[in-house]
């Protein structure tokens, strides 16, 4: 019984850790990291382009990719039309997820039209491409979209490398600890299962790393 107990003590002890973790590292705030990230590495970016300039690209990605989504499940919520913010139940996140891929190809049609850089609107479409396909994958099957979200990002990193030629060797190292957290933080909470932890990560760099290596503006 006392094993019992400490276990369940130690799975209380986790939960808020694994809650935050899942919070700062939300799915919709995956392609506002990007942009921190990709801006931060030492290319040309980081020198070519005022700090002004930056702030635009992170206000855009902030309005378009979270805000806009959030309040339209806050909407979608108050209406009835789902259950609970977190989107828990599988076939209540396809209304959700079509909405937020619409306001990603939005964040994408609007950078195609300013003088951004095309990493950068590539990234926004690798984005917007992943969003699609995580909700095709919902309408049969649960996956991690968190993993996902942060696949993403692990996958930026490496088609940065190649198209920019930058040693990216310690952000891919941070991210890939990053994700392990993330994943076990996911586990902790019962939300997903290790198989869905797992194709949500490979899924998530595959096809961000496919649109920036291949899809290039």
């Amino acid at each position: 019984m006392e094993t019992v107990a400490e276990n369940t003590e130690s799975n209380h002890f986790m939960m808020r850790p694994a809650s935050v973790l899942s919070y700062v590292l939300h799915p919709l705030l995956m392609p506002f990291y990007c942009m921190l990230v990709l801006f931060s590495l030492p290319t040309y970016l980081a020198y070519a382009f005022q700090f002004k300039f930056q702030l635009l690209i992170y206000a855009m990605v902030i309005i378009t990719t979270f805000l806009m989504p959030t309040f339209s499940a806050i909407i979608l919520f108050k209406r009835g039309a789902i259950t609970d913010l977190y989107l828990n139940n599988r076939h209540e996140r396809i209304v959700p997820f079509i909405v937020t891929a619409l306001y990603y190809f939005l964040c994408y049609f609007l950078f195609t039209r300013m003088p951004v850089p095309p990493i950068v609107t590539d990234v926004i479409l690798g984005s917007a491409v992943a969003v699609s396909i995580a909700f095709a994958i919902t309408l049969v099957w649960k996956i991690s979209i968190h993993m996902i979200g942060i696949g993403g990002l692990f996958g930026m990193l490496i088609a940065v490398a190649g198209r920019l030629h930058s040693d990216i060797t310690w952000p891919l190292i941070l991210t890939a600890v990053v994700s392990g957290l993330l994943g076990s933080a996911r586990l902790i909470a019962g939300k997903h299962n290790a198989i869905q932890i797992y194709s949500g990560f490979i899924i998530g760099t595959l096809v961000v790393f496919g649109v920036l290596t291949f899809f290039k503006n």
